[in-house]
This record gives structure tokens, C-alpha cells and sequence, in this order.
């Protein structure tokens, strides 16, 4: 039944791990987890929205969320923290050449993450890999640049707000 809906509609839970290549006994249980439930969307009625919270030592907290508001064009995302306060709004132009084409010659997307006051204060940018790889298969680089003085919780809001970018934006495969 799941697949039956448009990635942008459908739920998943994501865990994010501790992993260390060099020491195998560090890998450890789960510290993030990013939860978006079903959401059938209809223009600005019941838009998408992803909660991402600490699990590390057996405790669940809320971090905060990431929503997809409704949009006539341009790609956004908003960030809020565990108290519902806005701190971060990603934006990017509907009329880049690696968002309206997505084919192996359109290689780049970026787009802005502002503060609540409306300053740009970082970017993230969509990077696919080389003209003959996703001849076979579709593969895209992210590249986030962190806000300066950005705390643990805002990276982790950040890192899932992409992942969400992605999903909804950019994956196309049913």
C-alpha cells in the first residue's frame, strides 16, 4: 500500500547511528531519530512535516520539526525547535536548471537557509555525481553548510530538513 503513494506523501522512521571506521567497538545504538508519518497533502491542507528527535541513552527528546509549507513554485522548508519557534526557513528558486531538469546534464541546486529575521545565514546545495554514473543510476551529493554558532540540535534539524529536501523534491521513483 505504501507504494501506491508519491514519495512526498508516504511515512518512514530514520535512525542516524554512531559509526567509526577506525574503532568498531565505538559503533553504538541509535542517537537520532526522524519520524514523518502519512501525509496526504492537498495545496496547503496537511503539508508534510518531520520530527526529529534525541534517542541517545534510552531517552526519547524532541528536538523539533521540519514542515514543508505549501508553495505555488519555489522549493521551502522551515525549521523549528522543540518549542515550536521558528529558527531556520530553506528556500530555493523553482527556476534553477538542476531542479526543473534533474537529467544528467543539470548537476547543481542551491538554496539559502535564512534566519527568522530574514538574513542569509547558510546554503545547501544538491550536487550529482558524474554524467556517466547516473547514466546507471540516480545518485546526489548534499553539501550543508552550518550556520556559524549553530547548536547540536540546529545541525540535526538541518541534516533532516535535506533529507526531507530530497524526498520530497528531488526523488522521483515511485
Amino acid at each position: 500500500m505504501r507504494q501506491c503513494f508519491a514519495p512526498s506523501c508516504r511515512s518512514f522512521n530514520m535512525e542516524v547511528n554512531h559509526k567509526d571506521y577506525f574503532d568498531p567497538s565505538f559503533d553504538k545504538a541509535p542517537f537520532l531519530k526522524f519520524e514523518r508519518r502519512f501525509r496526504w497533502s492537498f495545496y496547503c491542507l496537511n503539508r508534510p512535516e518531520m520530527v526529529v528527535s534525541l534517542v541517545e541513552g534510552g531517552q526519547s527528546v524532541k528536538l523539533g520539526k521540519v514542515v514543508n509549507p505549501w508553495q505555488c513554485c519555489d522549493l521551502k522548508m522551515e525549521i523549528y525547535d522543540a518549542s515550536d519557534s521558528l529558527r531556520y526557513t530553506i528556500k530555493g528558486d523553482c527556476c534553477q536548471c538542476g531542479v526543473i531538469c534533474q537529467g544528467p546534464c543539470c548537476q547543481e541546486a542551491e538554496l539559502a537557509v535564512y534566519e527568522p529575521f530574514g538574513n542569509v545565514v547558510a546554503t545547501v546545495k544538491r550536487s550529482k555525481a558524474s554524467i556517466w554514473q547516473n547514466m546507471i543510476e540516480t545518485v546526489a551529493n548534499f553539501v550543508v553548510n552550518f550556520p556559524k554558532g549553530a547548536s547540536g540540535p540546529d545541525r540535526a534539524l538541518l541534516i533532516a530538513a535535506t533529507m526531507m529536501i530530497d524526498y520530497i523534491y528531488f526523488d522521483k521513483h515511485n
